[in-house]
């Protein structure tokens, strides 16, 4: 979700670039808009092949076979939110993390569910209280974890997005006191 929100980003300031750089004739908007955007491709390249490789590698050091919690800015979390026109009710977060799911298709889908189940249930147990939770994923989601989004979804805690065929499903949920040991 993060990558393709910078991506997003990216792709709307390139024709901003070039036509600032155009108009612009030397200027400082000629210099920076294409400063910028080498700076934000920069940082995507980074964060794709440095960063989500090391989070990938910590989290099966921490016990997930199929889950890779990755820690995101939470100003950055409330702007995916804002993109993907998502909102929630609940109040400020402390932290927030994107879930990927990886190694999908080494598995059959009872397999799969079952693991991913897992994975789930000892995320749940390592989070603290008032986590923003972010997902995007092509891959199904256990019925546990579909049944307590809409729990939270009736709270104003969650958010759930259906994707049409073949596009990815997106959510978002807070983790509260209550929810504490609570297994998806």
């Amino acid at each position: 979700m993060v990558r393709r929100f910078l991506l997003y980003v990216f792709w709307m300031l390139f024709p901003v670039s070039v036509v600032t750089n155009l108009t612009a004739g030397g200027r400082v908007w000629g210099a920076a808009c294409p400063a910028g955007l080498a700076l934000l491709g920069g940082y995507i390249f980074w964060y794709h092949c440095k960063y989500i490789p090391r989070v990938r590698e910590a989290g099966r050091k921490a016990g997930y076979r199929l889950l890779v919690p990755v820690p995101v800015n939470l100003v950055m979390a409330w702007l995916l939110l804002f993109f993907f026109g998502m909102k929630l009710e609940a109040g400020k977060a402390r932290r927030a993390f994107e879930l990927h799911v990886v190694a999908a298709g080494e598995y059959s889908l009872a397999g799969f569910t079952r693991l991913l189940a897992s994975d789930l249930a000892s995320l749940a147990a390592a989070l603290e209280p008032e986590t923003l939770i972010l997902w995007e994923t092509r891959a199904p989601v256990p019925s546990l974890f579909r049944r307590y989004i809409r729990e939270k979804k009736i709270a104003g805690e969650a958010v759930w997005k259906k994707g049409r065929q073949g596009s990815p499903r997106r959510g978002a949920l807070v983790w509260t006191v209550e929810d504490g040991g609570r297994p998806w």
